[in-house]
């Protein structure tokens, strides 16, 4: 393990000090009957060397039902002692969107919990960090629709509601 450490080789004790903080979940509009979302996550580093990461995979749920899934931005590095930032484009189909509203129309709010595995490579192939993503924001519809400028009688118009 020395002899790794010394070479540049990330060991498990550099990936435990990383942490990964959802820093927005915003909503981008509709596309193709699909509800559009970014979600912004801060790659925290602060160990003197730089990481790479193979991937990095999220979750969106609400109340306990996966609302979307992410993939993998590809290859990433994080520098040394720094804070990237990672942005990615979700697609809601339009089901879980569906059922996302009616949870929305009860209370104008709904907590979602983002969480997401990090993969990274070894000396001996990919390992995955589970739950390195684990956060909860709080959604709520008003700040949706203020976005798109509508009211909200025309969104459930739209969907059926």
């Amino acid at each position: 393990m020395i002899v790794l450490s010394g070479c540049g080789m990330a060991t498990r004790a550099d990936w435990q000090r990383c942490s990964f903080d959802v820093t927005e979940v915003a909503f981008q509009g509709f596309r193709e009957n699909q509800a559009e979302w970014r979600i912004v996550v801060a790659a925290i580093n602060p160990g003197h060397k730089h990481l790479s990461l193979e991937g990095l995979h999220l979750s969106a749920l609400m109340e306990g039902d996966t609302l979307a899934r992410l993939r993998d931005p590809g290859r990433v590095t994080l520098a040394a002692r720094d804070t990237t930032t990672l942005s990615f484009d979700v697609s809601m189909p339009q089901t879980s969107w569906n059922k996302a509203l009616r949870s929305f129309r009860q209370t104008g709010s709904r907590e979602v919990l983002i969480t997401g595995d990090v993969v990274v490579p070894t000396l001996f192939g990919s390992r995955k960090i589970k739950d390195a993503v684990r956060e909860r924001h709080v959604v709520d519809l008003s700040d949706i629709l203020g976005g798109m400028g509508v009211g909200g009688e025309f969104l459930r118009g739209l969907f059926g509601m």
